[in-house]
């Protein structure tokens, strides 16, 4: 069993402790007057719990609720997500020579081959940014583009690598190839590991929460400690406590929600993609998400509903990068379905297997040198 955030343990632990010392410590009024022998004998026989007791049981109410705050989960082996670890790739296309302009391309496409798999980006930059290649796993036609470049895009005597830094962040690699600061470039020995290590590190894995149970256990201790209250001091207390419960408590959405999510999940797998979108569809009441919109759409196009897939596609706003450009290039899949499905054309046949993906349709066979790639700025 592992917790998401542990950072609860360390932050409210010794304030509780600290607070239920006092507590357990506070002596009453009278006994600045009395000793403690007199107010035993002056102390009325109690019926309910003693005041010790029914601190200790808060005390351990509160300890639960700070576990259910950290959530604990079991981990499944399997991991859900492999990790982004998406690769942007730059090139310096200030003026060079020809060689070494072809050097750069060489390299360039020597690590694109060496990345299979991974999600790539290709940009090239002088004194602006262009873009050449958007992010795609196809790295055949990422290569094939890449060697299209041809030496007349080294148009300035200047290149600023400082450029492509809007691009550095925690879910991704830069790589800098061709600048000529050597120390600008990207060491590209060993860097299969290095983009592993943080797709590793990205990797979510499917976990099953427990938090329901230390917050059921700790409901339950805070009411038996109420309960033994007299009646005058526990109708208050109790109906405070009730009422901040309920006021509190989301009315569209329930603690097992989930388990519709995972009933999708497996009738995608099994094929069953109407029953999938059906799930989907349900969870997406209660737990709308631009995720979840795209889990329907990719449902319902594999179910050969595509109408109904090309709503759910369009109904996808995201400021998500990637998630952005597989629903573009689901949606474009989707259009030429349809069109092909109404026009019923005998010579143009389309391939019934293609599968969904956000990767660029691929290049036909060509020799390298038969392709001139365009830079378009950024």
């Amino acid at each position: 069993m592992s917790f998401l955030h542990a950072e609860f343990f360390m932050w409210m632990l010794p304030p509780i402790f600290v607070l239920f010392y006092f507590w357990q410590t506070q002596k009453s009024p009278q006994s600045a007057l009395f000793n403690d022998a007199v107010l035993k004998r002056l102390h009325a026989s109690e019926i309910t719990m003693g005041l010790r007791s029914r601190n200790s049981l808060f005390l351990i109410a509160a300890l639960l609720l700070i576990i259910a705050m950290a959530q604990p989960v079991i981990f499944q082996d399997e991991a859900a997500n492999g990790g982004r670890g998406d690769v942007v790739i730059a090139l310096d296309l200030s003026k060079k020579t020809v060689l070494a302009f072809e050097e750069e391309k060489r390299s360039a496409i020597d690590t694109i081959r060496r990345l299979q798999g991974v999600n790539i980006a290709v940009i090239g930059y002088d004194t602006q940014l262009y873009r050449i290649v958007p992010y795609t796993t196809d790295t055949r036609m990422t290569a094939e583009l890449v060697g299209g470049l041809d030496p007349e895009s080294m148009r300035q005597f200047k290149s600023d690598s400082s450029l492509v830094d809007k691009f550095r962040s925690d879910e991704g690699t830069v790589i800098i190839i061709g600048d000529p600061v050597y120390e600008r470039n990207t060491q590209l020995f060993g860097i299969e590991s290095r983009i592993e290590q943080i797709k590793t590190a990205q990797r979510l894995y499917a976990h099953i929460p427990l938090f329901y149970y230390p917050l059921g256990l700790a409901m339950l201790l805070i009411w038996i400690a109420l309960s033994s209250m007299s009646k005058r001091r526990s109708v208050p207390a109790a109906t405070i406590l009730i009422t901040l419960c309920i006021g509190n408590l989301p009315s569209h959405g329930g603690i097992l929600d989930f388990q519709q999510l995972n009933h999708g999940y497996e009738a995608y797998e099994k094929r069953d993609f109407r029953q999938s979108a059906h799930y989907f569809e349900s969870y997406q009441k209660t737990h709308d998400s631009p995720e979840i919109r795209y889990n329907i759409a990719n449902a319902l196009y594999k179910a050969g509903a595509y109408q109904e897939a090309l709503y759910w596609y369009r109904k996808v706003h995201t400021a998500d990068r990637l998630l952005a450009q597989k629903v573009a290039y689901n949606l474009s899949v989707c259009e030429a379905k349809i069109s092909k499905k109404s026009k019923r054309s005998e010579n143009r046949k389309f391939n019934e297997d293609k599968t969904l993906s956000h990767d660029s349709p691929r290049l036909p066979k060509k020799n390298m040198n038969e392709i001139k790639t365009r830079l378009y700025p950024m």
